[in-house]
């Protein structure tokens, strides 16, 4: 679903009071972004995932679906940063969903963007796989035996492995992406070696890794990971990325 039109003082019938949203400056061509500033909002992870597909350069005109999209910015950032065809955000909670929508609409990017309001462990019965040149993801972090205290709350679906695992993303990346088309990820370094298994087990071989560090002396607050479904063996290190003490945060 996508809001076609909107004034910012509507509703949405039964959801979203677009006047309680926040709209923050994306500040990259007059980009903006609704968020509810109760439930989940974006990290600097986002961010730092488009760079890395950005220098990926993926081909004009490549087909992206972007897996748990939130309320839609690394989609839209890319719109920005690459020459996509044409690019679907997924995303299981309807209000994030919604919100993805207006943030869609508001942006002018109806043409290049669908918003899809869907489960990606059935997203077969919606979007034909083999058909995407690029997956990208940047999903819940923390495993189900994270200690959840309430697992039914936004903010908990979005950090936690609760309505899909890194299993389900991997399997549903390998099931979109055409023959070696390409799978990008932002990810915890905790879980390397479960990422790493995982995509060589679903078919998906790891071929490039950057780590993010706050502090070079200090191990990696997050890693940018790509791989190709069906790829050749061989995988590179990228230099790290360092942000020398600047202020960012993780979602």
């Amino acid at each position: 679903m996508i809001m076609k039109t909107f004034d910012e003082g509507d509703s949405l019938p039964g959801e979203i009071d677009i006047s309680k949203l926040r709209k923050d400056d994306l500040q990259l061509g007059g980009l903006m972004l609704f968020q509810d500033p109760e439930r989940f909002c974006f990290g600097s992870d986002a961010v730092f995932l488009t760079d890395f597909v950005k220098e990926g350069k993926l081909r004009e005109n490549a087909v992206l679906a972007d897996l748990c999209t939130g309320t839609g910015v690394i989609p839209i950032l890319l719109s920005r940063k690459i020459h996509a065809g044409k690019m679907y955000g997924v995303e299981i909670q309807k209000p994030e969903a919604q919100i993805a929508g207006i943030n869609v609409a508001y942006n002018g990017l109806e043409g290049l963007i669908d918003i899809l309001n869907a489960d990606i462990r059935t997203l077969g019965d919606i979007l034909p796989g083999g058909s995407f040149d690029a997956v990208t993801a940047n999903p819940p972090y923390i495993s189900r035996e994270g200690g959840l205290l309430n697992p039914d709350t936004p903010k908990t679906i979005a950090r936690h492995e609760v309505k899909c695992t890194l299993r389900d993303v991997l399997e549903c990346a390998f099931f979109l992406l055409k023959e070696k088309g390409r799978f990008f990820m932002v990810h915890r370094p905790q879980r390397l070696a479960e990422i790493l298994h995982g995509m060589c087990e679903t078919g998906i071989e790891p071929k490039r890794i950057r780590g993010v560090y706050a502090d070079i002396q200090k191990p990696p607050a997050m890693l940018l990971i790509e791989g190709r479904k069906h790829g050749g063996s061989g995988m590179w290190v990228d230099p790290p990325l360092v942000l020398n003490g600047k202020g960012w945060d993780v979602g």
